[in-house]
């Protein structure tokens, strides 16, 4: 957390300002939230629990009562913008009137702040910062990909307005953004899912030979990192990865976009149509519909709790639901799956914590018990 408090020193003025309110969920998870216009500056809070739920909804409403602030743990202060900060703030959106609220990140290696910058009911858009190089460089990627993807004239996506360093090393990216206080998040699969993802591929397709993809790579570093995964699952891992780079070996592919953290919190519903945010783990050549993997195992793992042997039971069971559209999903459940696993063993290298260990031990009990299959 030093570095965030690090970031928070810097962009943010104490004991000056308006007046804010401090929480903290039991994940280590913390939000800022101001007094002023709290049920648009709550957009930002995006709980799973019923606990989180009910806060959401009612506690702009009881800021004011002490005892409920007591009760629920949280601190008041007053704050403001840095200058600089709002100076530049001001230039982006061109209005002198900012508000914000501030989500100080998920603990992880990739751990940042987020801002929401609103004027009165109306969010304008969303800041990240960071003084890591590693996440400027996810900074650049996102930026590279919604540019990609503007250009094919993909709708309902964030347009990154603004990406550079602010004073004393601090990286910021600035993202517009159609949401307001009354869009809706959706926590159920729905054809919506599908038609984005359909559009997704049809637009950003190619055909490609296989060792030249990022999924190759993914793969591939997986493969060098196998001795990161606990050792009585290397041989499951180990030969899925064999069938899968026999299976793909020399071919020609077509692949498509692929979001990387299709989730329910990182999409939302506003007159109709999905819009999907934070493309920082997005990759250009992936197999298409990877993402509904993603967005069935983190709803399981992350809002249901559910054990490895529940998540198999509930895939089997909604398989031809869920997953009807793609031929053989099996296959592609095990590609996800070691996907995935790579992208964390090459990021946090065998060091995982409490949460990162149980998903490690989800993902590779899933691999064991799925077959992989030709497609």
């Amino acid at each position: 957390m030093n570095d965030i408090q690090n970031i928070l020193s810097h962009i943010l003025i104490p004991n000056s300002g308006s007046k804010f309110y401090i929480f903290s969920n039991i994940d280590g998870k913390t939000w800022i939230m101001p007094h002023r216009n709290m049920s648009t500056a709550m957009n930002l809070y995006q709980p799973g629990g019923i606990k989180g739920k009910w806060m959401k909804c009612f506690f702009p409403f009881l800021k004011d009562v002490g005892l409920v602030r007591k009760k629920i743990g949280i601190s008041v202060c007053n704050y403001e913008l840095s200058s600089s900060l709002k100076t530049r703030l001001n230039s982006i959106f061109k209005t002198d009137n900012i508000e914000f609220s501030v989500f100080c990140g998920t603990p992880s290696a990739h751990q940042k702040i987020t801002i929401q910058i609103s004027h009165g009911n109306k969010i304008l858009g969303y800041c990240k910062f960071s003084n890591k190089e590693e996440i400027c460089s996810l900074f650049l990627h996102e930026q590279t990909i919604l540019d990609a993807l503007k250009e094919k004239q993909f709708k309902f996506i964030p347009e990154c307005l603004y990406f550079g360093m602010l004073p004393d090393n601090i990286y910021l990216f600035v993202q517009s953004t159609l949401k307001t206080k009354w869009s809706k998040v959706l926590h159920q699969w729905t054809d919506l899912h599908w038609q984005f993802l359909y559009e997704l591929k049809q637009k950003t397709e190619q055909k490609i030979l296989f060792e030249q993809t990022d999924f190759f790579t993914s793969i591939q570093l997986l493969q060098q990192n196998v001795s990161y995964i606990s050792e009585n699952k290397i041989d499951a891992v180990s030969k899925a990865i064999g069938e899968i780079l026999n299976y793909y070996e020399n071919k020609i592919v077509v692949f498509s976009v692929c979001h990387g953290d299709y989730t329910p919190w990182n999409m939302f519903l506003e007159n109709g149509q999905l819009f999907v945010f934070d493309w920082e783990y997005a990759r250009l050549t992936y197999p298409a519909y990877f993402d509904c993997f993603h967005f069935f195992m983190q709803c399981c793992i992350f809002e249901q709790h559910l054990e490895p042997e529940e998540i198999y039971q509930l895939y089997t069971k909604q398989k031809n639901e869920l997953f009807g559209f793609i031929e053989n999903a099996d296959f592609y459940y095990i590609c996800y799956l070691l996907d995935i696993i790579s992208r964390y063993v090459n990021r946090d290298k065998g060091i995982y914590d409490e949460g990162m260990t149980n998903s490690m031990a989800i993902w590779t009990k899933l691999i064991e018990k799925l077959n992989v299959c030709d497609a």
